[in-house]
């Protein structure tokens, strides 16, 4: 290099004919190459000193560009990076009053200078050691680990690694909304009921370098197979800033090919309204950067964004801005309930008349299920309407809801809890988790202590305070703590094998505040004999603890107040407020936030009164019962799956064909309390005004309930439904009497009679009687309109084959599924009530108002002009009743 630049100088300043090599002053040897010809030109002292000034400043230019332009680039950088890492302390500093630049720079260096000497420490060793050694000791965890660092690698910023298999929109397992999401691998997780295989997803939050890793299960896989190169450049264009809720341009856009289940996409996705209210997702600025910084990212971000919308666009997808998010779709803006919709028209141009002429129709709309025989083919509906109705069902993701509620997820969104009434009679040996844990075992743990203490009670080895057998059982609850296990009492009362076992005992339910219904259910009854059965979660609703007190007052006025303890039991999970009433924490027998109250008879609420009365063993076949339905639920293909055909059709018949009762008509006495159960499971489940998600539904959801035994209906309120009113029926027929009677001469038996009438009355509903009919059998022309039939009216007829405790158990359970179908489908929340707190909140202003009248005599004030009216007209009619009366119970 020298020698070249040291001859390029000597060309300038020497003119010469030829130089030797390497300097030299030598001539060349004859071996050597020949001498190169000198040039003509020789140049001139000036142009030689121009060419010597000229290549002194190119090589000092050089060298500038060299040494000088990195040191400054260097300089810059270590300026910006001390500006930078100065950003983390500054602020405190700043905040103590101290205003020294450099000084959160050298402590940032600092701390990672400590923080480098710590981990290369024995101690730093031993902690990642211990850490990888917990990560090996949990497969699960383990596997989560591993799949992170593939997603460091896959999101570094050269992106080379193949970390991602796919890219797929997924239901968020922590929001339930949808979101866009990297697959990196799956996993086999092995369970006590089989296999099950997750897969580890990467849910990007705020940027493609920030966010969650989680396990989701295959269903909760929206739309895969999406092209990872894409999915990168959305994300780190800004296309998405939170898990949002994707809305689609156009069906027509999105190839058909890329998705696995189109309609499930029609489903989930959807335009939000133009005119939506803009909701501010803007997070506050970061401390420790300047505002001009943010400026800078934000219009990098908009930049980003304009480049990247063409790419949103080839996903099928329009931007959802996380400043304008639309609602979440309802079912109601489907493709396949606006089908139904248009169905109507020609349904209603079919008379029931016409399809039931079809035999083949007929013959489709019948399921049977372990003797269990449903008939649907008098609804207004024909084969088409029927896979109509599952298409909906599918758009809906009715078999994923109900899934997730097997799987206890907390379906149940407004009070964060899962619901698994279906654990209540699960097998020993199911598992079903909720929050992770497996709760059979618990429910077991509580049957186990009921037929235990049940037994106690029952054979005379706990007995009351003298010494008595306690004999007769009062269950005091209100709501579903009730109905439910008044239904199945009534139901059991009559069956020959439970009416044996509970031969000589008495089961009573007290509800209603009124002391009437104490007077009833304590008439005849002596404390010496009775056991009463508190049922309240929380050991405060104010009805029940009313009730409570009242009994405990009745005990302890005839037994002394010690006998509480060995006459009173609970059903409760507040084990301080059960011992602080008087009842032993050892006889309180619990049950989970979990059940609601309306679907708690399996629960100790039911098992542990019917129990008392009838034997465990007797109970356990009405759960088995109950159990083989919710198998049927879960496993059953739609079209012959009754809770999910029960629910399609109330859709049907209350969305689109625009009827909002149903009638339930059971043909046997013993299922007189039946009605008013589901009256409490339907009307308290789906009466509802807003969507899961709290949007406004835009019709109603919900049925009004009513009912009574046949043939009783049929001489009460059969008028209006064969001649006013349509109303759907569900017709609950038995095969066999539990209390078989015949009479000699008597063409049929007393069954048989009532029978006649169960299959007669769908028919009356459907075919009716039209004028023509009538006039040929001389029916008076002015009595014809009268007695004309227009039929048409839609029923269901369920044939079970006897009534015994494990039919009992079927029958609650299909009507628990089908509530939860109906509500599956209008996208409700089913397992809540908000609705029955107002007017609990305004008794206990009332309650107040009757207090400090009757005490202290203070005017009525605080009410509107009719309620203080009303009020003070009582409180001025019963003005009898002592401020401080003494104790006084019931004397019937």
């Amino acid at each position: 290099m020298a020698t070249r630049e040291r001859d390029r100088d000597r060309e300038l300043l020497i003119p010469v004919s030829a130089l030797p090599d390497n300097g030299g002053s030598k001539s060349s040897s004859p071996s050597s190459s020949p001498a190169v010809t000198a040039p003509s030109h020789h140049h001139s002292g000036r142009e030689a000193i121009s060419k010597v000034v000229q290549s002194w400043a190119s090589k000092k230019f050089m060298t500038g560009c060299v040494i000088l332009l990195p040191m400054a680039i260097t300089f810059y950088v270590t300026w910006g990076f001390v500006h930078f890492v100065d950003g983390f302390f500054s602020p405190i500093y700043n905040h103590l009053g101290i205003n020294i630049f450099g000084l959160g720079f050298v402590t940032s260096i600092t701390f990672i200078f400590l923080v480098g000497i710590f981990m290369s420490s024995w101690l730093g060793t031993s902690v990642l050691t211990l850490g990888e050694w917990f990560i090996k000791k949990m497969p699960l965890v383990s596997y989560i680990y591993s799949a992170s660092k593939q997603i460091s690698a896959a999101i570094s910023p050269d992106q080379s690694t193949n970390a991602f298999k796919e890219v797929a929109i997924i239901r968020h397992p922590r929001i339930g909304e949808y979101a866009f999401g990297f697959i990196t691998s799956s996993v086999i997780l092995q369970r006590n009921v089989g296999e099950e295989e997750l897969t580890c997803v990467y849910v990007p939050s705020n940027h493609l370098y920030m966010g969650d890793i989680f396990l989701i299960s295959s269903n909760d896989i929206i739309r895969p197979n999406l092209s990872v190169r894409e999915g990168i450049e959305i994300v780190i264009s800004g296309g998405m800033s939170i898990p949002q809720i994707l809305t689609t341009v156009d069906a027509q856009v999105t190839p058909a090919a890329r998705i696995g289940n189109l309609a499930a996409l029609k489903r989930v996705v959807r335009k939000p309204p133009a005119p939506a209210p803009s909701i501010s997702l803007v997070r506050p600025p970061l401390c420790i950067f300047g505002s001009s910084y943010h400026r800078r990212r934000r219009r990098r971000r908009r930049r980003r964004r304009e480049r990247s919308s063409s790419t949103f666009q080839w996903f099928g997808f329009e931007r959802c801005s996380a400043f304008e998010m639309g609602s979440p779709a309802l079912i109601s803006e489907t493709q396949p309930w606006n089908d139904l919709k248009d169905h109507v028209e020609e349904i209603k141009g079919t008379h029931l008349r016409e399809l039931m002429s079809d035999a083949q129709r007929c013959q489709s709309m019948m399921v049977e299920f372990d003797d269990i025989l449903l008939d649907y083919s008098r609804q207004r509906a024909t084969l088409d309407t029927v896979d109509k109705l599952f298409t909906l069902a599918e758009a809906a993701s009715l078999k994923q809801k109900i899934e997730r509620m097997y799987n206890g997820e907390h379906i149940n969104s407004t009070e964060n809890r899962s619901v698994l009434h279906v654990a209540l009679r699960a097998p020993r040996d199911a598992v079903i988790c909720s929050d992770g844990k497996n709760v059979v075992p618990d429910v077991w743990n509580v049957l186990d202590k009921i037929k235990e203490f049940s037994e106690r009670v029952r054979s005379g080895s706990w007995v009351g305070a003298t010494g008595k057998v306690l004999k007769d059982v009062i269950s005091v609850g209100i709501g579903g703590s009730f109905l439910g296990p008044l239904f199945v009492h009534t139901a059991l009362q009559t069956e020959p094998e439970a009416n044996e076992h509970a031969r000589g005992r008495q089961l009573r339910f007290l509800a209603n505040v009124d002391p009437i219904d104490v007077a009833r259910n304590t008439s005849g009854l002596n404390p010496e004999t009775t056991l009463v059965v508190v049922v309240s979660k929380t050991f405060t609703t104010a009805e029940t603890m009313l009730n409570a007190r009242t009994l405990r007052e009745w005990i302890s006025a005839a037994l002394g107040p010690s006998a509480v303890a060995k006459h009173m039991v609970a059903v409760s999970t507040n084990l301080p407020l059960v011992e602080k009433f008087g009842i032993n924490p050892n006889n309180a027998f619990a049950f989970w936030d979990w059940v609601g109250g309306r679907y708690s008879v399996c629960s100790a609420v039911g098992v542990l009164p019917l129990s008392l009365q009838y034997g465990f063993p007797i109970v356990e076949k009405f759960l088995k019962g109950a159990q083989s339905i919710d198998q049927h639920f879960y496993s059953a293909p739609f079209d012959k799956n009754i809770p999910v055909i029960l629910g399609l059709l109330s859709v049907w018949n209350v969305s689109f064909l625009g009827y909002p009762a149903r009638a339930i008509l059971p043909y046997s006495q013993a299922l007189e309390k039946f009605a008013p159960h589901i009256q409490q499971v339907s009307m308290e489940s789906n009466g509802k005004g807003v969507s899961i998600d709290g949007v406004p539904l835009p019709g109603e959801a919900g049925e009004i309930d009513f009912g009574e035994p046949g043939t009783n209906g049929q001489h009460s309120f059969y008028q209006l439904i064969h001649q006013g009113r349509v109303i759907p029926c569900d017709f609950i027929g038995v095969v066999k009497s539990q209390q078989p009677v015949y009479l000699k001469g008597e063409v049929v038996n007393n069954h048989d009679e009532l029978m006649s009438n169960f299959f007669a009355q769908p028919d009356a509903l459907a075919y009716g009687k039209t004028p023509e009919q009538l006039q040929k059998e001389n029916v008076p022309h002015h009595l014809i309109p009268h007695k004309t039939f227009t039929g048409n009216r839609p029923s269901l007829s369920l044939l079970l084959p006897s009534l015994t405790a494990y039919n009992i158990g079927q029958l609650l359970a299909i009507y628990e599924h089908r509530v939860a179908v109906q509500g599956f489908l209008w996208g409700i929340n089913s397992f809540d009530q908000w609705g029955v707190e107002l007017g609990k909140s305004l008794a206990t202003q009332v309650r107040k108002q009757l207090h400090a009248t009757r005490v202290k005599g203070e005017p009525v004030e605080g009410f509107n002009c009719s309620t203080t009216t009303m009020m003070t007209r009582y409180l001025e009619a019963s003005s009898d009743v002592p401020s401080d009366p003494p104790t006084l119970l019931p004397r019937i």
